[in-house]
């Protein structure tokens, strides 16, 4: 899970990076909470007010993989199910 210790995001992938904004954060926290289930576009969208738009969630899905994968383009922990949603991947299993 994610979760704010001393001020900063602590994940199952390690401390978050500085600069993972708070609207970010809340949208990496929903995936968590929900880990290893898939998550429809429409089920994120409505769980998460920061984002409108499903190219707005493309785009900030996108922007997290570039700060907390060590392969944005092969993703461990933020998986696309194509034409359905995504996914968090939780490490422990």
């Amino acid at each position: 899970l994610v979760r704010q210790v001393g001020g900063r995001y602590v994940s199952e992938v390690g401390i978050l990076p500085p600069n993972v904004d708070p609207h970010e954060f809340e949208l990496l926290a929903y995936l968590a909470r929900h880990a290893n289930r898939v998550l429809t576009y429409r089920t994120i969208l409505m769980a998460n007010p920061a984002v409108h738009t499903t190219s707005h969630l493309w785009e900030r899905i996108g922007r997290l993989r570039r700060k907390i994968e060590a392969d944005p383009f092969r993703p461990r922990y933020l998986v696309s199910e194509p034409w359905v949603g995504y996914r968090f991947v939780d490490g422990a299993r």
